[in-house]
């Protein structure tokens, strides 16, 4: 219903400015002459058409662009779930639509994974993760603190006490 009152507003407001361009005719001057014009222009059989479709062109892009600026850009980010998880998953449940860009995924480093498997408390894990590292980075001042972090939490104080005892003595 709300398109059909537009689009009679819209023809109704066409033939008005038609009619006030033929009725303008009759000013003095320079405007008159111009309404003149454009009252022939719409009135000849032909440009009559032309200049009805063109006029009915600007309507349309002048309201799709007032359309555009209110209710924003239409573009969208969608997000798919692949491989073989996602027929396992319910179909509202394999997709979404973001307006804005999604962040770029961040891989987390070695040590990031081996932080986060201590804290989930997946040692044996994180024991391999350390074994993954190369020899000389196992002696940085993080990787140390993330075994101390590993043997108390294995409950080998032990070790943690003899890396600590370590990394003070090379800290002087």
């Amino acid at each position: 219903m709300k398109q059909l009152v537009i689009g009679g507003l819209l023809i109704v407001s066409v033939g008005l400015l038609a009619i006030v361009c033929w009725l303008a005719r009759g000013l003095p001057g320079f405007f008159g002459e111009w309404f003149g014009v454009i009252a022939g222009i719409v009135s000849t059989p032909f440009l009559m058409e032309a200049s009805f479709v063109l006029i009915g062109l600007m309507l349309v892009l002048a309201v799709n662009h007032w359309r555009q600026q209110r209710e924003g850009d239409e573009f969208v980010y969608l997000e798919q779930v692949e491989g073989p998880e996602a027929e396992t998953l319910p179909d509202s449940a394999r997709w979404a639509v973001y307006r804005e860009a999604p962040l770029d995924v961040e891989l987390p480093g070695p040590l990031d994974e081996i932080e986060g498997l201590i804290e989930a408390g997946e040692y044996a894990e994180a024991e391999n993760g350390f074994a993954t590292l190369p020899t000389a980075e196992l002696q940085s001042t993080k990787v140390v603190a993330l075994r101390i972090r590993l043997a108390e939490a294995t409950g080998n104080t032990a070790l943690a006490k003899t890396l600590r005892q370590r990394a003070a003595g090379e800290g002087h």
